[in-house]
């Protein structure tokens, strides 16, 4: 079995603000489109509250992967996802489907417990400022080794990234 690349896939705005009331505050079709390309068909781990607002916009878990739900909550279980109690229980769990990519996908408390422990970001930085009241963690440990600028169709400029430790 080859050791998968751990990672963190997140969008940011030029600040680190990654969400606001736990979603998305800019739509960029580009960014969605380089999310699955990077997460299909591999797995991905979440947070509970990540969890529910992907169910709020799709109706289900994300499909083609495996899903992996933190949630502390004993109680809590959802049809097509694995709960883990633990980001350490996920990436055993996750790892035992043979993925060469396991990718952390939010949300903020997630990312800051998970920078430590990957090796990987892809991240999205958008121009500009929003109103956010979620932040990415401080990943200046990481250094960029690919950088493309681009311009969404509803005229947001961003940078795909690709940072390495």
């Amino acid at each position: 079995m080859q050791t998968p690349e751990f990672c963190i896939i997140a969008a940011t705005d030029q600040n680190r603000g990654i969400g606001k009331d736990n979603k998305l505050p800019w739509n960029i079709p580009e960014d969605l489109k380089r999310f699955r390309e990077l997460t299909v068909p591999y797995s991905v781990i979440m947070g509970r509250r990540t969890f529910d607002s992907i169910i709020e916009r799709n109706g289900v878990p994300l499909p083609k992967r495996h899903n992996f739900v933190l949630s502390r909550d004993p109680s809590f279980s959802s049809s097509g996802v694995h709960v883990a109690r633990s980001l350490g229980d996920a990436f055993w769990m996750a790892l035992q489907y043979e993925d060469t990519r396991i990718a952390v996908i939010g949300g903020e408390q997630i990312f800051r417990e998970a920078i430590d422990y990957v090796n990987k970001l892809y991240l999205t930085v958008i121009e500009g400022q929003f109103q956010t009241d979620a932040s990415f963690p401080d990943y200046s440990a990481f250094n960029v080794v690919s950088e493309v600028a681009g311009q969404s169709s509803n005229g947001l400029r961003y940078k795909f990234q690709e940072l390495t430790r």
